[in-house]
């Protein structure tokens, strides 16, 4: 996990701490999704998607986030794709860190690579409460990015 994932995650975790209070989201949480170019997503525990980054939307071609708000996560992928990031969010719903590789279109039908990572975000009693998936575009590393399932696709555990 790279050390702004970490953030991510330490903030995001601090965040629904202090949504339980009744605070607001603090605006270094939103400061620290502002400063990276991945595509920072909650999700609820049946893979529902409640947050996308600002950065996110622009990477993803997402003009209106109100479009995709509680759409199955996997529901964005390639048909090809879906159970296999079901899969990886049920894993990362069960305590694992997973990680793949794959080509997933941009809401504007621009294809695109994404390396994307997916964990569990705890509450302060240790359950799940949150998933939190972070994709990176590395379409301009790539010479070509398959759906999953393809040869690209990498899937494994932390």
């Amino acid at each position: 996990m790279t050390e702004i994932e970490d953030v991510i995650h330490k903030a995001i975790v601090d965040s629904i701490v202090l949504d339980c209070v009744g605070e607001n989201l603090p605006s270094f949480v939103l400061a620290h999704l502002s400063m990276t170019p991945d595509c920072v997503k909650v999700l609820d525990l049946h893979g529902n998607l409640n947050f996308m980054s600002e950065n996110g939307m622009c990477a993803m071609e997402i003009d209106d986030f109100f479009k995709v708000v509680g759409h199955k996560w996997w529901d964005l992928w390639p048909e090809e794709s879906q159970s296999f990031v079901k899969s990886a969010f049920e894993r990362a719903r069960a305590g694992e860190i997973v990680q793949f590789e794959a080509g997933c279109p941009t809401m504007k039908h621009n294809m695109r690579c994404w390396d994307v990572t997916v964990r569990a975000i705890y509450c302060p009693n240790g359950r799940v409460d949150k998933i939190l998936a972070v994709s990176r575009d590395v379409s301009g590393q790539r010479s070509g990015c398959a759906p999953c399932g393809g040869c690209l696709c990498r899937y494994g555990a932390n």
